[in-house]
């Protein structure tokens, strides 16, 4: 016979791990934790893992996260990898990606670009950065 509280105990536990990252939660997958750096938990070997990933806001200062708007990734005049933005705002990547890139955000036919990207797009365009969040076009 098993123990209710050691049952308790296990799935308690069973379930806070399910939570750590979103899973099981209204946040999972493409629109957990908007705003947040995605490469501080989705890096490594593991699936899951992301190349560049982060949130385009309606503004610098966050707002809402903008559905919709197309992130192109590029090197050059070269197309590395290409994705649209979740219901949250979010866009991710597993593609390998060089060292840098260029970011290009599309939508309704405005652009917004920026040179010289590394992966962890919310790791800089955090809240009350210098930077500010990333700004829909």
């Amino acid at each position: 016979m098993r123990h209710p509280l050691a049952v308790a105990v296990v799935a308690a536990a069973l379930l806070l791990s399910l939570s750590a990252c979103g899973e099981g939660s209204e946040e999972d997958g493409i629109n957990m934790r908007p705003g947040e750096n995605c490469l501080s938990c989705h890096t490594g070997g593991e699936p899951g893992r992301f190349t560049a990933a982060g949130t385009v806001f309606s503004s610098r200062a966050g707002g809402a996260g903008v559905a919709g708007v197309t992130v192109t990734l590029k090197s050059g005049a070269t197309t590395l990898d290409q994705t649209i933005t979740s219901s949250a705002g979010n866009f991710r990547f597993t593609a390998t990606l060089p060292g840098s890139f260029d970011v290009v955000l599309s939508k309704g036919g405005a652009t917004r670009q920026m040179s010289g990207a590394g992966g962890a797009c919310n790791g800089c365009h955090a809240q009350g950065s210098g930077t500010g969040r990333i700004p829909a076009p």
